[in-house]
This record gives structure tokens, sequence and C-alpha cells, in this order.
């Protein structure tokens, strides 16, 4: 028979002892065992000794707890499972249950998501481990075909997320990589790399990188090419968090960081890079920016700074920066009647430069709706009034007028109907509309807009809206299993006061047919019955493999709203050999030059816990100081759910 002792203890920081009658049922500790002697002040278990304490059971050869210590000791062949699907082996373990620390020997962790540890010390504090020098991996225990061996490491088990310092990364027996520090999500969920940069901040809801460059010509290089600098240098950095402030409002709000910000003295800083930042490319001018919102169902606050580098330029005085912009959003909502709808959007906007005109100002717009329906909901009318307010206070020089106030209103009225009708063999739904918008009154003072400076109209413009009538059409066809098999939108703009009263027209179409697509989108100029621009696209996804053939067309005309030439061919490829090996490649062909502008085929092998990405690629990149061609080898080792690691490339 098996001798049954519970013990109701209290987590407290007093010495003394309380009444077990308060305890919390989460803190209670329950033990049982085939041998149980107890004293006034220890209890010693031995023999098939289960313990159970915070959602989790521990098995153990032997237990000892001291009631004045509040020390529960238990050595052997330990196992402890926790109520997240955490495993734990060790040979001896310490519970301080008054203060809620656990110290490890010989641990071994395995948790849900196969991830398994050994260490031969550990602590944990309120669901942070502590390790000494630990092993880890998602591979087999016996012999792991990868492993990273860390010289301490710091595991949030909330969170689901490692630190680990001094880790060095092993392939079978072979070291492969080393950092000074990595920190990652063990939930399989999530993906994280490792890049040529330092990451900082990585969490749950957060993840940061920056980068730092130095690179020094020699004076021969600097006279032979030409170079306006001799070092180049730049600073890189980006952060994005999901939550900073959210959790001081109330339920419902939400709010998001992003910060991808660039400093560099020339242009040269990125075009010595193998690798860039994704988000910065060889353009004389690089952007940095700040973005913050913070948002519920009803209003909506942002944020957002924009600092520009023109590197062609020996000091950046003149450049302008929007530092910052911040807008308050009145959402959607009703007023009076539910079909009576409004919504508020307010901007305040600083451009900003150490030399020539500035600008502060503030702009509001509010839209007015009334909407109702005719002849059982077969046609929709909506009436709008629009009203719009600018405020512009203007700096850094000597102005005629140093400010400037502007209103306008606009009416429009639109016609529209949602219709659906069922065959026997597919569901056509139509949605056409016809809109009508009407200028309405303008305000402008101390001086029409066109009085003021040339400096002061560079920073700004503003104008009444053109008077047009718009018509458009979509319609859909779907199976009796509403799955889409065809769709049209074509548009189109009449403008009233226009020499050529016609814009372009829009026309976007797909055919779905079994596993293809039949994809085209069409902008036709009719004032210059030529197509402006075009892309068609065929796809074909099996299981096994996809293609994708593609055309895309962009010409010059005589109003130049395309800036950009192009007509390209692009051919896209996959192939899935098995569950493991998987082929695929690409190619971007120039028709009028009759050369590749881009080519890339690659392969990927990925078993259980790894995998390895590699791929051939040529580019032929524009730059300031003219296109150059790059060839490049890549190669990726995935080490599941860990990192993603290794890049080459040569000239």
């Amino acid at each position: 028979m098996f001798k049954r002792l519970f013990l109701l203890l209290w987590l407290t920081r007093s010495l003394l002892a309380v009444e077990e009658g308060s305890a919390s049922l989460h803190d209670k500790i329950e033990i049982t065992a085939k041998k149980l002697t107890s004293t006034k002040s220890t209890v010693t278990a031995r023999d098939g000794v289960v313990v159970y304490y915070q959602d989790s059971v521990i098995r153990a050869d032997s237990a000892f707890y001291d009631r004045e210590t509040q020390l529960l000791v238990l050595d052997g062949d330990i196992e402890m499972i926790g109520y997240q699907g955490t495993k734990e082996h060790m040979k001896h373990l310490e519970i301080h249950t008054g203060t809620k620390e656990v110290h490890f020997e010989e641990l071994f962790f395995i948790s849900k998501n196969d991830v398994w540890l050994f260490t031969q010390e550990a602590n944990k504090k309120e669901g942070n481990y502590t390790f000494g020098e630990t092993i880890l991996s998602s591979c087999d225990v016996t012999d792991p075909t990868w492993k990273m061996v860390a010289s301490r490491a710091v595991y949030d088990s909330g969170d689901k997320y490692m630190k680990a310092y001094g880790a060095k990364m092993y392939f079978k027996d072979v070291p492969v990589f080393y950092t000074p520090y990595l920190a990652f999500s063990t939930d399989r969920n999530r993906g994280y790399g490792i890049y040529g940069t330092f990451r900082f901040i990585d969490s749950d809801h957060s993840s940061g990188s920056m980068r730092l460059g130095y690179f020094r010509d020699t004076e021969d290089f600097r006279k032979r090419e030409g170079t306006r600098e001799i070092e180049h240098y730049g600073f890189e950095m980006k952060y994005d968090s999901t939550r900073i402030i959210s959790d001081l409002f109330p339920d419902g709000f939400k709010d998001e960081l992003y910060l991808n910000g660039i400093y560099l003295n020339d242009i040269e800083y990125l075009n010595l890079q193998q690798s860039q930042f994704s988000t910065f490319g060889q353009v004389p001018i690089q952007e940095s920016r700040l973005n913050y919102f913070l948002a519920n169902d009803e209003y909506y606050f942002g944020l957002n700074a924009k600092y520009f580098i023109d590197t062609r330029l020996t000091d950046n005085d003149t450049t302008i920066q929007q530092l910052p912009v911040i807008q308050l959003h009145k959402y959607l909502d009703r007023l009076i009647w539910n079909n009576l709808t409004y919504s508020v959007d307010l901007q305040l906007k600083n451009f900003d430069r150490l030399e020539d005109s500035t600008m502060k100002q503030a702009e509001m717009k509010i839209p007015f709706e009334f909407t109702t329906a005719f002849w059982d909901d077969f046609v929709n009318l909506s009436l709008g009034e629009t009203l719009y307010y600018n405020k512009s206070f203007f700096g850094n020089g000597d102005y005629t007028y140093n400010d400037f106030e502007y209103f306008n209103n606009y009416h429009s009225a639109k016609l529209f109907t949602d219709l659906t009708k069922k065959y026997d063999s597919f569901i056509h739904v139509l949605q056409p509309s016809l809109e009508y918008v009407l200028p309405g009154s303008e305000s402008q003072s101390p001086v029409p807009f066109d009085d003021l400076s040339q400096e002061q109209k560079d920073l700004f413009v503003v104008g009444q809206k053109e008077e047009y009538v718009a018509l458009s059409l979509s319609h859909y066809f779907y199976d009796t299993d509403m799955n889409l098999k065809f769709f049209q939108r074509i548009s189109q703009h009449y403008y009233v006061d226009r020499e050529y009263k016609f814009s372009d027209i829009s026309s976007e179409m797909q055919y779905n047919w079994r596993k293809w697509q039949f994809y085209s989108d069409i902008t036709y100029a009719v004032e210059f019955d030529e197509i402006r621009e075009s892309s068609t696209r065929i796809t074909l996804n099996e299981s096994s493999y996809n293609f994708s053939l593609g055309h895309t067309f962009k010409q010059q005309l005589a109003d130049n709203s395309v800036t950009v030439s192009a007509n390209d061919i692009n051919l896209n490829f996959g192939y899935r050999w098995d569950d493991t090996v998987r082929m695929y490649g690409s190619l971007t062909y120039n028709i009028d030059t009759s050369e590749s502008k881009q080519w890339l085929f690659g392969g990927s092998y990925k078993k259980d816990c790894w995998g390895v990405t590699a791929a051939l690629r040529q580019d032929i990149t524009p730059r300031p100081e003219g296109a150059t061609t790059e060839n490049s080898f890549y190669i990726q080792f995935d080490f599941s759910p860990f990192v993603s690691l290794g890049s080459a490339s040569f000239q």
C-alpha cells in the first residue's frame, strides 16, 4: 500500500509558519511514495516518489523536505513533466518553495517542439532558466546532425526564447560558426536568421539589427577612378516592435514602432558591400524612416518621420527633411442616423532643413456621406460632402507672406449596385458604379497660391478637385462551390474641363482553369491610341512543380506619366523532387536589348532538423556611376528551429 502525505505550503518571504487553510492551490505540494517518514520539521520519502508542484509532475528516487527552510530536495533518476509539454531529466533537484527558485544538476531539458538542451548546472526563477555550459539541438539526441554549444545561456519558458553566449555551431563534430551572442525563438511557428549584422532586443514582439561599415581607398585608386571620398563609412539600423505602450491603455489598443535608418558619407559605402539591408539600394538619395502608431477600432494616432541624405551633395544642409508628421484620425462613424457617416483626419507636418525655406503645416479633412437604397436594395445612392482645410507657416527666409491659409470642399454622388445571380453551373456577381464629383467653393489667403514665392510653392501643392465622371464595372464568376473562376475590373474617368476629356482605361482580369491561372492588367491611353502599361502572366501550380511565364511592358508617351520604360519577359519555375529536395530558378530577359537582366538557379535540401539552400545568380544593377554585372553564389544552412546562416558572393 502506498502511504500518502499532503503538504500545503505557503509562498511567503517570511520565515514564520502560517495557517495551511489559506495556501494557494497553485502552490500546493503533494508527495506520494512507498516509504515515507516525517518529523516535526522534516519529511523524507523513498521508493517510487512522485511530487505534484505548480502544474508539474516530478518523479524521483528520493525526496527530502525541510519545513523550516522551505527547501525540497530530490535525488536519483529525476523526471519532471510540465503542463506546457516540457520534459526535464536530472540527477539532483532543489526547490526553494518560498522563493520559487530551483537548482538543477545534470539537467536534460526537452520542449514540446522537440528542442532539447543538456547542461551540468542550471537555475530557474520565475520561469527564467540560467544555464552553465550548454549543448542544445533539435536533432536526434544520440547522434545529432547539428548542435550548438554555448558557454552559458538564458531561457524564458513563457516566451519560448533563448539567449546564448559564446555560441559555437557544429555540423556533426565540425565547428562551422561562432558568435559571442545569439538570441532566437524555440517556437517552430516563428523564424529567425543570422545576418552579417549585430542583432539586439529580439523577443516575441520585437527585433533589431545594426551594422557599421568602414572602407578606405588607396590614393592610386582614388585618382584612377575619380571617387569623391577616400573614406567610405556608414551605419545602418533596423528595429521593429509590436508592443511599446499599448499595455498602458484599455483593451482593444495596439501599437507598433518601426525604424529603418541609415547614415553614410557617400554612396560608395553601399557599392562596396556584397549585400545590403534589403531596404537600401544604390540610389543617390538614401531615406531613413521612423513610423509609430497607436490605434483601436475608433481612433488612430500616428507619428512618422523621414530623414534624407543626398549623396550627390557635399553636405545635407539644403535637403528637406520630414521631422515629423503627426496624424490623428477618427474612423468612420455614424452621425445622427446609421446611414449618415463621417470621419476626421488631422495631420501636423514639419518640413525642416538648415538652409532654404522650411514649413510647418496643419491640415484637416472631414468627409460626410449619406447612403440609401432603392427598389428593394437593387440600386444604392451615396451622397458625399468633403471639407478640406490647410494652414501653413513658412520659415528660414524673408518672405512677403509668412503664412498661407487654404480651404475647399467638393460634392460627390455615386450610383452603385451589387447583384448576384445563380445559374445551374456557376454564380455571377455584377458590381457597376457611376460616380460624379463636383468641386465646390475655394478660399486662399492672404493671397492666391500662385502669388507665393517659388521657394514656398516648392514645399507643397494645393488645388481644387477636378470635375469628373467615373464609370467602373467589376464582375466575378464562381462555380457552385464558390471557387473564383473569372474576374474583370474595368474603369475610366471623363474630365469635364480638360482639353482631352477621357482618361486612360484600366482593365484587369484573371481566369482560373484547374491548376492554371491566366492574368492580364492593361492600361490603355485613349488620347494616344496606345497601350501605356501591360502585365500578363500564365501560372501553373501543381503539387510537385510550379511554373510562371509573364511579360511586363511600359512605354513613355508624350505626357511623360511613365518615366521608366520596360519590355521584359519573366520566367519562374520550381520543382519538388520529394519532401526533402527542391529546385527552382528564374530569368528576366529584356526584349529591346536582347539580353538578360537577371537569372537565378538553385536548390534546397531539408531533412528533419536541418537543411541547406544554394543558388547561382547574375544581376545587372543600375548604379549612379554606371551599370554593373554581379555574379553571386549563395548558400544557406538552416538549423531548425533556431537559425539560418551563410552567404557568399563573387564579382
